[in-house]
């Protein structure tokens, strides 16, 4: 619940909130600036709804001529703007020699420590794109949350799995898109 302490007020916290807005601001005895500020941030809540919905359906239409974009599209968790994002950055994706390639360049690996003789596997580099690994990183959390419960609700450790997880679909991503 939201809390407006001084005019004690509750609102739920849900999305279906914003939609009753107008039915809420009429139950309530709300200042009237206070209702019009509400209303106008409702209208410019729906706006902004509608631009990313335009801005959805255009890369949807480039997403359909793309043939490397529509292969992205078949794994799981990744969206249109993933596909559309790692189809343009990558281009053809010649540039790689390996998938591992594409995942160091997105900085996906793990760092190295060397010394006499021993190798040690440390966290992800972080070095590379960063768009490009924020959203392999999100894909990753989308998964985990949506298709494996248990993983879901685990208190300590989400973040090494999610970065693991990302690590293994820039893998599937390059030979997927560009199977050559």
């Amino acid at each position: 619940m939201l809390f407006c302490w001084n005019l004690a007020l509750a609102f739920p916290e849900e999305l279906p909130f914003i939609s009753r807005l107008s039915t809420i601001l009429e139950d309530n005895s709300l200042p009237l600036y206070l209702s019009q500020l509400l209303l106008k941030l409702q209208q410019h809540y729906h706006y902004l709804v509608e631009q990313i919905k335009d801005l959805e359906s255009q890369l949807k239409r480039k997403l359909d001529e793309d043939e490397v974009g529509q292969r992205l599209l078949s794994i799981p968790c990744v969206g249109t703007l993933t596909a559309s994002t790692i189809s343009t950055e990558i281009g053809d994706g010649k540039q790689y020699a390996s998938s591992r390639d594409f995942a160091a360049a997105t900085g996906l690996v793990p760092r190295q420590y060397s010394t006499g003789g021993r190798t040690t596997l440390l966290g992800i580099s972080k070095r590379g794109n960063k768009k490009i690994r924020t959203l392999l990183v999100q894909c990753a959390r989308v998964f985990i949350q949506n298709w494996n419960t248990s993983l879901a609700n685990w208190p300590i450790g989400s973040g090494i799995y999610c970065a693991g997880k990302a690590t293994l679909s820039s893998l599937v991503l390059w030979q997927i898109s560009w199977p050559e």
